[in-house]
């Protein structure tokens, strides 16, 4: 697989962003990988010591701005270009949003979606440099289009980051930096367990989940492949389905799961 040389990866030390990262790096790409704590990153910098590819931890918030900016310019300085950016970062959230607390609130919109606006305007500057620009994947969720009570605030910040990939689609089309939508279904990973809010159910258990692993590996072919927007199983085809054709029942069961409503 011809690929490009050097990736990006946000929330790089765990579950999606650790596997994805594994993945391009067992194929040669160079990958800069982020994380609040650079320790935690560490037990990735001791694998990718087996990997053809070359990897760079960096200690980087994406909620702050300049975080992110230095961070590509310490990937600029290591590698020398920028390829991709895995925009992978993010937290959830259960609960209503009258129950939710402030700084619950901030974080949740802060890491989601300040977060993408801060990687992708980093990034874009150097891709721009690049003959053959560059690639940027929003992993985005399959509750993005969905009627979700009490998980409305997440369901929301990962429609808002739906909404940008769509339109960075067209804005950077010229730059030659194509812009893929990934809606992710559910990952076994420890996303749920750290989740802001208040959880009332444990719902998700009992629907089927991608492996970590499986998820890293499809989002390498999707480098090769630039779709537009992407949904990975048939399984979360069919409950977007249902949810555009029965939003009210998927609101019911929302209310069932997440709110203990009958």
């Amino acid at each position: 697989m011809k690929l490009p040389r050097v990736a990006l990866i946000t929330g790089a030390s765990s579950g999606i962003g650790k596997e994805t990262a594994i993945a391009l790096l067992q194929h040669g790409v160079n990958v800069a990988g982020t994380s609040r704590k650079i320790a935690s990153l560490q037990p990735l910098s001791i694998l990718a010591e087996d990997f053809p590819g070359d990897f760079l931890a960096l200690q980087a918030d994406v909620r702050s701005s300049a975080a992110m900016q230095d961070a590509v310019n310490q990937l600029l300085e290591r590698f020398g270009q920028l390829d991709f950016l895995i925009a992978n970062a993010g937290i959830g959230h259960t609960g209503g949003l009258m129950e939710a607390s402030e700084s619950d609130i901030q974080q949740l919109l802060q890491t989601n979606i300040d977060g993408v606006i801060h990687s992708v305007r980093a990034a874009v500057p150097a891709m721009r440099q690049n003959i053959d620009g560059g690639h940027i994947m929003i992993v985005s969720s399959v509750v993005a289009p969905m009627t979700l009570p009490y998980s409305a605030l997440y369901a929301a910040s990962k429609a808002a980051v739906s909404s940008l990939a769509r339109s960075l689609y067209h804005e950077l089309k010229e730059d030659r930096i194509h812009v893929s939508d990934f809606l992710l279904g559910r990952t076994e990973t420890n996303f749920i367990a750290n989740r802001l809010g208040q959880a009332r159910s444990q719902q998700a258990r009992m629907l089927p989940a991608m492996s970590a692993e499986t998820v890293g590996r499809t989002i390498l072919g999707l480098l090769e492949k630039k779709p537009r927007s992407f949904v990975a199983r048939p399984f979360d085809r069919l409950l977007l389905m249902v949810n555009r054709i029965l939003p009210d029942f998927v609101a019911r069961r929302a209310l069932r799961h997440y709110g203990g409503k009958n």
